[in-house]
């Protein structure tokens, strides 16, 4: 199983919800980014010997069922470890979960042409967005906002429907296009309190698309 998650506003909080479930139920499970991601506490680097990378993986993996990887990366963070790694590698775990896009920390983003970076092997594409970009002006919540001058101006202020419109022109309608066989799930992060999964819920309306409500912060201490 290869997951792909993209967006903003929560991807490695989903990350870490997703893997805690594969993992109670016993599956292995490998976290990977095909851009950056922050490096976490037991992270598996990979250098030189593809070898002795493959064993130390298949071994970690044994003892604690979850592992990070990756290439080293300035400013605390792990890279793509590359092709043939990762093919190496696939067949060591279960469940493969992937980091697609960065977002600089923001809720909301637009990407460019080149994001996410998702392999034609996806089975499942999950889309996050934070739920906390809403109500506040789009430019200082929103990465990449310049490419999303048909949607919002920097000055505007981000609303429900507004929302809809950078998922569904962002993610939703072209990943559906060019990966017509992954399954495209929507998460709707930071639904922290009743009235903001409600506004959750309006977004998830008027993208069409049926989605996870939630709050990843409060879903992982469970």
């Amino acid at each position: 199983m290869k997951i792909y998650v993209a967006g903003s506003g929560g991807k490695t909080s989903l990350i870490h919800y997703l893997a805690e479930q594969y993992r109670r139920k016993r599956k292995k499970v490998l976290i990977l980014t095909t851009t950056h991601m922050m490096e976490e506490e037991g992270c598996l680097i990979y250098e030189d010997s593809l070898e002795a990378f493959h064993k130390q993986i298949e071994e970690m993996l044994c003892r604690r069922g979850v592992v990070q990887a990756g290439r080293k990366a300035p400013g605390g963070k792990i890279s793509w470890i590359g092709r043939e790694a990762y093919k190496v590698l696939e067949g060591c775990a279960d469940v493969i979960l992937i980091e697609a896009d960065g977002s600089k920390g923001l809720p909301a983003k637009m990407p460019n042409s080149t994001e996410p970076v998702i392999l034609p092997d996806a089975d499942e594409i999950y889309v996050v967005f934070g739920l906390s970009a809403l109500g506040k002006r789009a430019g200082d919540v929103c990465h990449r906002i310049q490419l999303a001058e048909k949607i919002i101006k920097p000055e505007e202020i981000l609303t429900e429907e507004a929302a809809a419109r950078l998922l569904t022109e962002g993610y939703l309608k072209p990943l559906e296009e060019q990966y017509p066989k992954s399954a495209i799930k929507l998460v709707l992060n930071q639904a922290d309190c009743d009235i903001v999964k409600e506004k959750g819920e309006q977004v998830a309306k008027e993208t069409g698309y049926p989605a996870w409500v939630a709050s990843l912060r409060q879903e992982c201490k469970e």
